[in-house]
């Protein structure tokens, strides 16, 4: 990682410059989404699976598998969403997920580690202590499998858009980072049918995972913090298992570690073609020192105090 900020990840939309791409981008994302719902909606309208409502999508867990795979397959649709819409918006590929322009799988291991294997061991170690709950209800496997299946996707989905798409956005019009992701964070909130607890609760893990995403510089971190929420808050509605309370000391104890890990702000390392020479070189030749050739990075950000490396 390097030290100091080039291009962080609410700023990588800039590439690109045009104050209009966040405008169409979010457009694009909302439009690709509605039509998706539409015809989500009329699968179960007229499919197999008839007898679901529209109105079952803001119903949260319920009894029924079937209205869960609605719920949970719906938001699921904000991928595709969120990603077509960035490349009618002519993002470069892959900015969304990271700084590294891709999905950072080391990164993925190193935040399930210190964020999901702890409530991992907390559910294993109750069920030696305590037994494991004896379910042969086959709605208790649908359900478990729904929850395995689309919950990641549902948490994926509300990352790219929540701290991919509107930061970026906020990023190619504002330079501070606590704004680009202070704007969309009551957005993701109010979203939440929760009472005052909920949302206050809502609230924290939202501003966690924002903060996640600008130290880490991607979505992998927030993506395992939400996902190990969401599932963790689920599976609690299937069977006895850990408190809440300690599902989330562990989680949130991971989280803390990881921002210690990455108290640098990640950023993306400036290309060749990034770089312009403002002055000539120094007589003596140093030419990497102050004296010498001052380098220019995106935005006219000098260079010369970063350690190069000879590749």
């Amino acid at each position: 990682m390097q030290r100091g900020v080039i291009a962080p990840y609410h700023r990588l939309g800039r590439a690109r410059p045009g104050w209009w791409r966040p405008l169409l981008e979010i457009s694009v994302a909302v439009v690709v989404f509605c039509v998706l719902q539409l015809l989500w909606v009329c699968c179960f309208l007229f499919g197999p699976l008839s007898g679901i409502e529209p109105r079952d999508l803001l119903a949260g867990f319920s009894t029924d598998p079937a209205v869960n795979l609605f719920t949970f397959g719906a938001i699921a649709l904000g991928v595709p969403s969120t990603l077509v819409a960035a490349r009618v918006a002519g993002k470069p590929r892959g900015v969304l997920w990271s700084v590294a322009g891709r999905f950072r799988m080391k990164l993925l291991g190193e935040a399930f580690a210190l964020i999901a294997l702890p409530v991992v061991v907390l559910y294993l170690v109750m069920f030696v202590v305590n037994g494991a709950p004896l379910v042969t209800n086959t709605a208790f496997w649908q359900h478990l499998a729904i929850v395995v299946a689309l919950v990641p996707l549902q948490c994926l989905a509300e990352e790219l858009f929540f701290r991919g798409t509107l930061p970026q956005a906020m990023g190619m019009w504002e330079r501070p980072a606590w704004v680009a992701y202070l704007v969309p964070l009551p957005i993701f909130v109010l979203g939440h049918p929760y009472n005052i607890a909920g949302l206050v609760s809502v609230g924290i893990f939202a501003a966690l995972a924002s903060l996640l995403t600008h130290r880490t510089g991607g979505l992998e971190a927030a993506f395992i913090t939400h996902t190990t929420m969401n599932i963790s808050v689920y599976c609690s509605e299937l069977a006895d298992g850990p408190s809440l309370l300690a599902t989330s000391l562990a989680m949130y104890t991971g989280v803390a570690i990881l921002l210690v890990l990455h108290s640098e702000t990640a950023i993306l390392p400036p290309r060749i073609a990034d770089i312009t020479i403002r002055s000539l070189p120094y007589p003596t030749g140093d030419l990497l020192r102050p004296l010498g050739i001052t380098l220019l990075g995106p935005e006219n950000i000098v260079l010369n105090n970063f350690a190069w490396r000879g590749d």
